[in-house]
């Protein structure tokens, strides 16, 4: 049984359901970065504040709050990983999302993330695409993993997009 309550079967007899895993681990930002935390949730009180007493009524500062606390869901939740031979599988509050390797072509690092995309070269999409996994410490075990199962290495970071390439006809004088 994994941390989580799930069967996990670490031979290499492993079932369909469950296959090998290679790397499993979870991860909640909010517990492992303290100050960020407490400087987002006096955010959130400062704009319950001000919505508060622009609009004066108590329905619009429930509102604001159930919009700020949903977009930083992620962030204050714990979320689980799983990488094993078939792909990677994502557990959150609510529900479990898994995807199989094929679908990546490289991954690329940024700070305490990787992102795995979708196209071998870095696209604005990847955002949307790919898969981000958060890191607990352990990126190098990760990067690891994901070498070990044909994922290749983006030297490009997070975030950072190419420029279109020229074309044959606009490189000649």
């Amino acid at each position: 049984m994994t941390p989580h309550g799930d069967p996990v079967s670490r031979s290499g007899d492993a079932s369909e359901d469950h296959p090998e895993v290679i790397l499993e681990w979870s991860v909640c930002p909010a517990r492992e970065h303290p100050g960020r935390t407490w400087a987002a949730l006096a955010m959130i009180v400062v704009v319950l504040g001000l919505v508060g007493a622009a609009f004066g009524s108590p329905f619009y500062v429930v509102l604001a709050c159930v919009f700020l606390l949903s977009a930083l869901f992620p962030y204050l939740t714990r979320t689980y990983y799983r990488l094993d031979p078939d792909g990677v599988q994502v557990r959150t509050l609510f529900g479990r999302h898994r995807r199989p390797w094929d679908q990546f072509r490289i991954y690329r690092v940024s700070g305490d993330q990787i992102l795995l995309c979708t196209r071998r070269t870095p696209s604005r999409l990847d955002a949307y695409r790919g898969c981000r996994l958060f890191l607990s410490g352990n990126g190098a075990e990760v990067r690891s993993a994901l070498e070990s199962l044909g994922v290749p290495y983006a030297e490009q970071a997070c975030g950072e997009v190419e420029p279109p390439c020229e074309t044959a006809d606009a490189r000649k004088p």
